[in-house]
């Protein structure tokens, strides 16, 4: 599975089924359910896979609790339901977590009850676990961290935990090994029309090289999340924008001091929003923010505002006092919203997902959430064949075992990093940077930025080895880390 050896692919005379620009959850749900139906499928991603918004989540796979409250019983049924295929399909990478919902009048405690027995006969057979009431000594025994005083007990309930960019990586894998082919640091450049306007080729590069080269398709589909209108405006200049990118941060809380066993929601902050505080691998992650970003990012940056609001957040629910120096790694991501109405609030603007054709051919993927990653490819794939782009039956990507004989050997939380595991990364994993490794194979910049960026000199000269690369490209690969640790709260933690 070199990468050399997909380029080249790719330059050879030949069309494909379907095309997927976007390496992210929505792509990769595309690309799966395009390969379960035997359907010859690439998907390029211009730079690596789960980059930009899918490695950046809140690594949560669900129904969406708070969307009850909107009344889309129906987005809530179906994020169940995929909730379910996760934690089944991606075991290794996954798991139940509990979540307490810690509540301090009775109004609010007959509430939430009464909320999470809707989320338990909504997911049907998909359940994973019944909520329910813990008293407040109960409640204090098993979260000692919750601020104790006027405290009337929690509702509980159980929702899904996951490593999103592991999980890119394991989708795409995945998608090798079942006949398609993926390829990232490759670039949509634009589009060659035929007389009427209709897609015939997509024009690419390969970032790296920076050599361009044409692929033709039976169709062409733009999943490129929070860049999906720049892709749309290349095949339609006229496209209007239908994407509302949405800022929200987490902090990585350092191991020891909050010691979780349990995940907590607060439900209700003083602006409305929700935020979580999840056991993470021994750190504690808290978030998120939801803040209009004007434009979209590939490494958005976070605003003291967001880090002080989810201090205070915290500090307000808990015994124990958590500052700005406990703090490991703050990372930042961008949400896809689909545009509401003027002056809808961007933590209002609903989760579905949206797809259409542009007027070349283009079919557009917009919107949606991680847990619906499968079913939004799903749907793609039945809106292409039923318009007769392509022919192919019925989806089978819910049987498709995502771990199966794709598992990495190795720790991707370990901040031991071995030749050999590098040399693992490289070969079967398309690994062509020191950021690749540092964020997505591994997740140390997530869970401490300062050790990830000690560690880059050591992995720059490995992999320069390994890629045959010179002490100009080690150079631009350190330099590119102290960058990137900028984005992950570096200089706010060496204060």
């Amino acid at each position: 599975m070199k990468r050399e050896s997909i380029l080249q692919q790719l330059q050879s005379p030949q069309t494909w089924d379907i095309v997927v620009i976007g390496g992210g959850a929505s792509g990769l749900g595309v690309a799966l359910d395009a390969v379960s139906r035997g359907l010859k499928t690439l998907l390029i991603d211009r730079y690596d896979f789960g980059k930009g918004t899918s490695s950046k989540s809140t690594k949560l796979l669900h129904g969406g609790v708070r969307y009850l409250e909107k009344g889309e019983f129906d987005l809530v049924r179906e994020g169940l339901r995929e909730r379910y295929y996760a934690l089944e399909k991606a075991a290794h990478i996954s798991h139940r977590q509990q979540f307490v919902i810690p509540v301090y009048s009775y109004w609010h405690l007959i509430k939430y009850w009464i909320g999470l027995k809707i989320y338990d006969f909504l997911s049907g057979r998909f359940g994973i676990g019944f909520s329910f009431y813990a008293n407040t000594l109960s409640t204090r025994q098993e979260c000692p961290e919750i601020k104790a005083r006027g405290l009337k007990g929690s509702i509980n309930y159980f929702d899904g935990q996951f490593d999103d960019a592991r999980l890119c990586i394991e989708i795409a894998k995945t998608i090798h090994k079942s006949g398609g082919t993926v390829a990232n640091y490759v670039s949509c450049d634009g589009f060659e029309m035929d007389s009427n306007g209709k897609i015939l080729r997509m024009v690419c590069s390969d970032t790296l090289s920076k050599k361009t080269f044409t692929i033709e398709s039976q169709c062409f589909v733009n999943a490129a999340g929070t860049f999906s209108d720049k892709v749309a405006k290349l095949a339609n200049p006229d496209h209007i924008d239908r994407i509302r990118v949405s800022r929200g941060i987490h902090l990585l809380i350092k191991p020891g001091i909050l010691n979780l066993k349990k995940a907590i929601l607060i439900p209700e902050t003083e602006d409305g929003r929700v935020v979580f505080i999840i056991p993470w691998n021994g750190y504690s992650m808290v978030g998120t923010t939801d803040v209009d970003n004007n434009t979209p990012e590939i490494e958005p940056m976070y605003t003291r505002e967001e880090v002080n609001y989810l201090l205070s957040t915290v500090n307000a629910c808990l015994q124990t006092r958590v500052g700005a120096g406990d703090i490991t790694s703050v990372f930042a991501g961008l949400r896809p919203l689909l545009k509401g109405k003027p002056g809808t609030k961007s933590k209002d603007v609903s989760r579905k997902h949206v797809i259409d054709e542009s007027p070349g051919g283009l079919v557009n993927v917009l919107g949606g959430k991680w847990t619906s990653f499968r079913k939004m490819g799903e749907d793609t794939i039945d809106f292409i064949v039923q318009r007769n782009k392509v022919q192919a039956g019925s989806s089978t990507s819910s049987s498709i075992a995502i771990s199966e004989r794709t598992c990495c050997p190795y720790d991707p939380y370990s901040f031991d990093i071995s030749a050999d595991e590098l040399v693992y990364y490289v070969d079967h994993e398309f690994c062509q940077s020191v950021e690749d490794i540092l964020l997505r194979r591994k997740r140390l910049m997530f869970f401490d930025v300062m050790r990830a960026v000690q560690l880059a000199d050591n992995v720059a000269r490995q992999m320069a080895d390994l890629l045959q690369k010179d002490a100009r490209w080690i150079d631009e690969e350190i330099k590119k880390i102290h960058d990137i640790a900028d984005k992950f709260g570096l200089k706010l933690i060496a204060r």
